[in-house]
């Protein structure tokens, strides 16, 4: 009985550590899309401000 005590205990932990892995494995990808939309619109602003500048 204490055996399967352990054994449960051991099965709980590691799904928790799976359950954490995965919250922050979907963090990083949260985060690397942000990056990648900032990059993006700074990319777009930069064009749009030398394209304003060029036309006058």
């Amino acid at each position: 009985m204490l055996n399967a005590g352990i054994i449960r205990k051991t099965e709980l932990k590691r799904n928790y550590m799976m359950a954490t892995d995965n919250q922050n494995r979907k963090a990083i990808v949260v985060m690397e899309n942000t990056i990648k939309k900032t990059k993006l619109q700074s990319y777009l602003q930069i064009n749009n401000s030398s394209k304003l500048y060029m036309s006058f």
